[in-house]
């Protein structure tokens, strides 16, 4: 990292467009990556609107957490008619 800020160069393209998030996933991911001093100052945007807002929730043992993940793909699936390839799990 230290190689990338301290390159000098003539010009600077910062790459924040963002093609497959939404602006509400866009503002979470700024709102964290701000507080990192060791960076190029840059702002992600998406022209995909604003999308839905971020859920939330506290599970206290990895078994509700596993239990609660697996029901909301499952209800997602359903309702949005989705096929198993379309899902994915960032952990």
């Amino acid at each position: 990292v230290k190689n990338i800020l301290n390159f000098e160069a003539d010009t600077i393209v910062k790459l924040e467009q963002n093609y497959r998030s939404t602006n509400t996933i866009l503002n979470a991911a700024n709102c964290v990556i701000k507080n990192n001093a060791q960076r190029h100052n840059k702002v992600l945007w998406s022209g995909h609107g604003e999308g839905e807002l971020i859920e939330v929730f506290v599970a206290p043992t990895e078994v509700e957490e596993a239990e609660a993940v697996v029901c909301r793909i499952v209800r997602l699936k359903e309702l949005h008619a989705l096929k198993w390839r379309d899902i994915a799990i960032l952990y």
